[in-house]
């Protein structure tokens, strides 16, 4: 029988989730956040990340009661999550060779790798050598199906005009 085969960035990015949930263990609303959201897109399944699934699978709301619109959890605490791994980037985990965020707007991980760090050619795409030492590179995330980029930036359907 095959076994998923994990390459060793993915292996790398599971690493440092690991580490992040558990320097966030004194926050545990964050950590079981954080947690999911990384399971999430570990098993592929970026397209279950969103306010609903995060307020009652993360958070204990109701599925039957719960409101985006008068029940801001979700939001909320992925707002704290970002700020929280800020914090811990620009101290403790500052040194660490992949880093986690969260971006605004959206609920699912980036891992980025410092472009500081002496990388595999099979790993990684050679770096950019202009780009100064220890700024972050680009993100590994894969990136979104096309037809989600064009429902982004489709904007606001036209209002109807009354009659």
């Amino acid at each position: 029988m095959l076994e998923n085969q994990v390459s060793p960035s993915q292996e790398a990015e599971r690493e440092e989730l690991d580490a992040v949930v558990e320097a966030l263990s004194r926050s545990p609303r964050l950590s079981r956040l954080l947690r999911f959201l990384g399971e999430k897109y570990f098993q592929g399944e970026i397209d279950q990340l969103h306010e609903y699934n995060i307020a009652t699978d993360v958070f204990g709301r109701s599925k039957t009661t719960f409101d985006a619109g008068e029940d801001a959890i979700a939001r909320v605490e992925a707002h704290r999550l970002r700020k929280k791994l800020k914090e811990f980037y620009d101290t403790e985990g500052k040194d660490h060779p992949i880093q986690v965020s969260i971006p605004s707007g959206t609920y699912i991980p980036v891992f980025t790798r410092r472009a500081d760090q002496t990388l595999s050619a099979a790993t990684v795409a050679p770096l950019d050598t202009s780009e100064p030492t220890g700024v972050l590179s680009e993100p590994l995330q894969p990136q979104l199906p096309q037809q989600s980029i064009i429902a982004a930036n489709a904007g606001p359907a036209q209002p109807r005009r009354w009659r």
